[in-house]
């Protein structure tokens, strides 16, 4: 029985083993992180120094607030994205959309 409740263990939200664990609201600063709890100390580092405080998004340092956006910089405040369903350029599909929401 020893062996298998050590084998549990590992499984625990609480384990401090656990880097995949999604149940650390107490740690900001995830250990999957490639900057470490040092982030704010790195502005060299890959996440660029726009981001002292998200470094869960080394590819994207033009979006301060909103690190988790996987839309371009180019187009930050703009409604219809280019991964939108809905043609960019067609105000008609716009006001059909505003109309059935």
């Amino acid at each position: 029985e020893i062996p298998t409740l050590k084998a549990e263990r590992p499984e625990s939200p609480r384990s401090p083993f656990c880097p995949l664990s999604p149940n650390m609201p107490h740690s900001p600063l995830s250990p999957l992180s490639p900057l470490g709890p040092n982030s704010t100390a790195t502005p060299g580092g890959p996440a660029g120094p726009s981001f002292p405080g998200s470094p869960f998004s080394p590819a994207v340092p033009f979006w301060p607030g909103s690190p988790f956006s996987p839309i371009p910089p180019l187009t930050p405040c703009k409604p219809i994205s280019p991964f939108s369903p809905f043609e960019p350029t067609s105000p008609a599909r716009l006001g059909k959309w505003c109309q059935n929401h």
